[in-house]
């Protein structure tokens, strides 16, 4: 999850927005669509301010700006993790069900942008904004609920992600230790935490980060140590073309929730939107950043089966023998993914705290320190019930991402009575997909969760 903290600065705001759509009903200032619903079903808009910043009438995002915002969103941490996924498919397996994943959501996707596109500017400020010109207060209610369950359980895999980054660069053992301490350390670091500022130029930084990751030094640590690799014991064979030569389903199935993982600009599309300049550029931004995704995910994962075979672990860099370069790597992935739990973290504890202790102070200490800790508590717990790193990010794809990707889009549709023009036959087919994959990905990581390996290394026993 790597995005500058200008999309987080809409996102909390617009966030905020959604969160008291209700109460902003009292105010008379409806607005309709162009395929509007009856006047007294408009949706009231109202302009909030997130930690003293106006945000909903910033249009500061050009088309470049935007294809930076979208391409990082995620993609600097999937580079390590969809190398797995094409050792269990294969280079060319894997490249089709990758693709296959990418145009399935790029569908839905353009569908939302043209539900946006075709109400008022400034009507349409957040995802849940979308669902309700779908399906009333309903198609609202749902997406946002995908939305914060995104949000909130991504916050265990940023965790993780940021364990083994640094118990990589101390060289330590006892992943279940490391995690309790990175947990405490970041649950203290929260604390420093009060508001975010308008910073394009760390999207900058982020994407020029992720691109010379999957074009310069993955590639190069994949030909340094690819003899090294070969020699190991836990070295099981080449690449195949169509993956893992004794498949199991139910790696099959976690391995394909990591090509979902991989594009999820979902949850940060409709927020990016608000903020651009010409939010009709948007749809153009998302398809230029897709085919730039496709490109860095297929040098990363096809380099690495092909130079170390399919049984490539997950994360990649865990598997790099430890030297400079994989220092390198995990300093990099660890800072990116800091700043990205720190800002899940913020949005999810605002949300927290406006919902169940909406009396308590936002700044005070104690306060604080009571509102941060249920998510906090959640992100470690489920690190200690679900200690691999491939299907704890399955559990996450099968519990938000894939629905909001496909089928949750096609029901708020029919829910409101279809009054976008769509094609009925490919919505339900793409519908169908999705659900098949989804109850797939679910089962499979379910089913690791129920023979996952709870050894003296991860407990410290």
């Amino acid at each position: 999850m790597n995005s500058s903290q200008t999309i987080n600065d809409i996102k909390t705001a617009d966030a905020l927005i959604c969160q008291n759509a209700k109460d902003a009903a009292a105010d008379e200032k409806n607005v309709e669509c162009n395929n509007s619903r009856d006047v007294e079903e408009a949706k009231p808009k109202e302009t909030f301010t997130a930690d003293n910043n106006e945000i909903t009438d910033h249009k500061t995002l050009s088309l470049f700006d935007t294809i930076i915002m979208i391409t990082t969103w995620t993609t600097a941490g999937a580079i390590i993790a969809v190398p797995y996924s094409f050792g269990q498919f294969g280079y060319i397996g894997g490249s089709i069900l990758l693709l296959f994943i990418i145009l399935l959501t790029l569908y839905y996707l353009n569908f939302l942008l043209d539900v946006a596109d075709s109400c008022k500017d400034g009507t349409i400020s957040c995802l849940g904004d979308v669902g309700y010109e779908l399906a009333g207060e309903n198609g609202r209610k749902l997406f946002e609920t995908f939305q914060y369950v995104n949000l909130i359980f991504w916050l265990p895999v940023g965790l993780q992600t940021i364990t083994l980054s640094f118990q990589y660069i101390v060289n330590g053992n006892c992943t279940g230790m490391w995690n309790i301490i990175c947990c405490v350390v970041l649950y203290c670091l929260l604390q420093c935490m009060q508001c975010w500022h308008h910073m394009v130029w760390i999207g900058y930084i982020t994407a020029t980060v992720t691109v010379l990751k999957a074009f310069v030094f993955l590639p190069y640590a994949y030909m340094e140590y690819q003899d090294e690799i070969q020699d190991s014991p836990d070295y099981l064979g080449p690449v195949q073309a169509f993956g893992n030569p004794n498949p199991t389903w139910y790696k099959y199935c976690v391995a394909m929730t990591g090509f979902f993982y991989a594009f999820a600009p979902v949850f940060i599309l409709i927020e990016i939107r608000s903020g651009m300049k010409d939010p009709s550029q948007c749809k153009k931004a998302l398809n230029i950043s897709a085919s730039i995704q496709i490109s860095l995910y297929l040098v990363a994962g096809i380099m690495g089966v092909v130079c170390w075979g399919y049984n490539v672990q997950d994360p990649i860099t865990i598997e790099i023998p430890r030297g400079w370069l994989g220092i390198l790597l995990s300093v990099l992935v660890l800072l990116a993914t800091v700043l990205d739990y720190c800002i899940a973290a913020k949005i999810s504890n605002d949300w927290v705290r406006s919902k169940f202790f909406p009396d308590w102070s936002k700044s005070d200490i104690g306060s604080k320190l009571l509102y941060t800790l249920p998510t906090t508590i959640l992100a470690i717990v489920c690190l200690l019930v679900i200690p691999e790193f491939d299907t704890l990010i399955a559990v996450l794809v099968s519990i938000s991402i894939i629905g909001m990707n496909t089928w949750a889009t096609t029901l708020a549709w029919e829910v409101g009575g279809r009054r976008y023009k769509a094609n009925r036959v490919l919505m339900w087919t793409l519908c169908s997909a999705g659900l098949i994959l989804n109850v797939s990905g679910l089962a499979g990581a379910l089913y690791e969760v129920i023979i996952a390996d709870y050894s003296s290394n991860h407990f410290c026993g």
